[in-house]
């Protein structure tokens, strides 16, 4: 999930495609700006002597032909001569042009050409296959589980490669056949570069849903008006003269790189290595439950109560299989995303976009007490949570967390290139051309693999739930255990059908894949039921957040995350519902009282706050937004469900 659009991947991609402008950028910004307006100036500076030059040349060429006009002396004509003959004296030869000399003569020297070709080659391989690529893991670092430096060896072939093909191809031609195409190639760079750093603001993040492009339609044609103003710039600049022409391509296609380099030296203050990326989640032990107490926490990435209402409008029987549970009609998270919902959940720390992502993290899973007291109680923690949204670095949970490994992932490099350079290829192109290029940041998690054998744990619902069907669950080890389980739920994007099948996009939809994710549910209760395990288990099934409309408006509606708990004992009774009004506050001290241990300094439980209460709660919604972005906060008193109960009380900007 990594949001990227605007400057950069999350859902803050889910990558994600959401990336915010880091601090960092603010003097490469300045340095971009004030290079952009140098250049303009010395190209209008440029066009303008061009223009009264042409003028002037205009202006004396009329002169001579109204004095060639008026002193012209009549031709005397011989009487007697025939009138062919005269004819013959009068005529003028006419001017026969050679295309192939019009299109392909050349008087300039093949150093010049050469010049000017590597220099636009080297600006479009740089700014496309190099600085891009750069930019885009340094301004998502949170998202992109790898770094620069394990894919710099492809990048860096790819760069030179098509450096070194394009400007092949670009000395192939000669005049104006030669103009042309370099042409070309500098208005692609030029308006990709303007594209990516000015005109990208309205799209906002990626976060795995599709985008609904008709919603742009205005920008669609404002963008496209401008795309064609910036590409046609070198094609003008040719028409006026060779000489503007030269000058102004090879000045600009330097300056790109410098700005860009410029740029990286900025990134990579904050740019992290290979050892600080080091970790990962494994796989082990997923199918596995402990011999005492089982606490089971299966997180439904975005399950929204609206969700629930529907599929019970659909069948009222369907949520009968979880008997024992209580569905718990009011819960509020107190953030609208994964980061820091999950974060959240587990510490009670609260984060206001008011620092890097990292730095919160590694405070509120370093300082909280919650999963090390519990750990110290005899209970095993396993969690299957993916990197950037809810951890940042892996040694923040351990040793508290069993299956945190501390070992370097290999990254496809290839693979990865080929991601990097799809999500570049949405940022830098045009709107008419973005939805060939859309993508999801759920497609980098499976670029790994790991020499020990333990695999990483990637969200990936239909992979968990076949490999559930073939191996069952199974009792190991000893004591209690804490399992959480984090699935994609019913958040995009929707790949999945009611039976938990891959499927393409377009034959599922968000409830679709809802009825998936009970599926896999329903299932995964059988086999603890199947062990005997049910009854004793402490079991959650409930979303990180709710549904948001999207990243970049405020809310027009109601988010209430669906949450259904079974407490340790139960079993055998009927689904019930409750209306009483609780939050993620509550699920601590409900762990710690399921565990036996003293919960009163973490607040009720859930089961301990009466269906009358009247309380309020509030609702953190950070919005992407230019020129930073915003945080808006909602204070909700009575049923959250109902969106009268909800009033905005702040909203500021917030610098990350």
């Amino acid at each position: 999930m990594m949001a990227w659009m605007a400057n950069g991947l999350s859902e803050q991609c889910g990558f994600l495609i959401h990336c915010y402008i880091d601090p960092a950028t603010t003097t490469y910004l300045i340095q971009m700006i004030s290079a952009i307006v140098i250049t303009l100036g010395v190209t209008i500076g440029l066009l303008f002597t061009r223009l009264r030059m042409s003028l002037m040349n205009i202006y004396v060429r009329l002169s001579g032909y109204f004095v060639r006009l008026f002193t012209k002396k009549k031709d005397e004509v011989e009487v007697d001569e025939p009138l062919w003959k005269v004819a013959e004296t009068r005529s003028t030869p006419s001017l026969h042009i050679n295309r192939r000399d019009f299109l392909f003569k050349e008087n300039r020297s093949f150093k010049s050409r050469l010049l000017t070709a590597f220099l636009v080659s080297a600006a479009f391989s740089f700014t496309f296959m190099f600085f891009s690529v750069y930019e885009v893991i340094a301004l998502n670092t949170d998202s992109i589980p790898f770094v620069f430096e394990q894919i710099a060896v492809t990048v860096v072939l790819v760069f030179v490669i098509i450096l070194l093909v394009m400007c092949g191809i670009l000395m192939i031609f000669r005049g104006r056949v030669f103009d042309f195409f370099v042409s070309l190639a500098c208005g692609t760079v030029f308006t990709g570069y303007i594209q990516a750093n000015f005109l990208n603001g309205a799209l906002g993040s990626l976060t795995g849903d599709p985008v609904v492009w008709h919603n742009f339609t205005r920008e669609l044609i404002i963008n496209t008006f401008l795309t064609i103003v910036l590409f046609a710039i070198p094609l003008i600049l040719r028409y006026l003269g060779r000489k503007l022409w030269t000058v102004t391509i090879r000045a600009l296609s330097g300056l790109l790189i410098v700005i860009q380099l410029i740029a990286m030296l900025s990134l990579s203050v904050h740019m992290p290595t290979t050892k600080m990326k080091a970790g990962y989640l494994s796989t082990s032990d997923i199918y596995d439950v402990a011999p005492q107490h089982n606490i089971v926490i299966i997180v439904l990435d975005r399950l929204d109560n609206r969700y629930i209402e529907a599929l019970l409008q659909e069948n009222p029987n369907y949520f009968d299989r979880l008997d024992g549970f209580t569905r718990f009609t009011d819960n509020m998270s107190f953030y609208s995303q994964t980061f820091p919902s999950v974060t959240n959940m587990f510490t009670g720390h609260n984060h206001f976009f008011d620092r890097p992502t990292s730095s919160f993290m590694k405070e509120a899973w370093q300082t909280s007490k919650i999963l090390p007291q519990l750990h110290e109680s005899n209970y095993t923690i396993t969690m299957y949570m993916e990197k950037g949204y809810t951890y940042s670095d892996i040694s923040d949970l351990q040793p508290t967390v069993q299956n945190a490994v501390y070992q370097v992932l290999h990254v496809n490099q290839r693979r990865a290139l080929k991601e990097l350079l799809l999500l570049s290829a949405y940022r830098y192109a045009p709107y008419a051309f973005k939805p060939f290029f859309w993508t999801s940041s759920d497609r980098f998690g499976n670029l790994f693999c790991t020499p020990s054998g333990q695999s990483h744990y990637v969200t990936d619902d239909v992979k968990f739930f076949n490999q559930l069907k073939q191996e069952g669950l199974s009792v190991e080890g000893e004591g209690g255990q804490l399992k959480y389980i984090h699935l994609n739920g019913t958040h995009g994007p929707h790949n999945m059908d009611a039976m938990a099948r891959p499927v393409d996009s377009s034959k599922t939809s968000s409830l679709e894949q809802a009825k998936g994710c009970f599926y896999i549910v329903f299932h995964y209760l059988a086999e603890l039921k199947r062990l005997g395990k049910y009854d004793d288990s402490t079991i959650i099934i409930t979303g990180d957040h709710g549904a948001r409309k999207d990243d970049h408006l405020p809310l027009d509606r109601a988010i209430v995350t669906a949450l259904f708990v079974k407490p340790r004992g139960a079993g055998g009774t009927p689904l019930v519902s409750n209306q009483a009004p609780v939050t993620t506050d509550n699920f601590r001290a409900f762990i710690y009282a399921e565990a036996g241990l003293p919960y009163e300094a973490l607040g009720p439980s859930y089961f301990d706050v009466p269906e009358t209460e009247v309380n309020t709660r509030y609702l953190y919604h950070r919005l992407n937004a230019k020129p930073k972005n915003r945080m808006l906060i909602y204070e909700i008193t009575g049923d959250a469900n109902d969106f009268s109960n909800w009033k905005l009380v702040d909203d500021f900007e917030t610098d990350y």
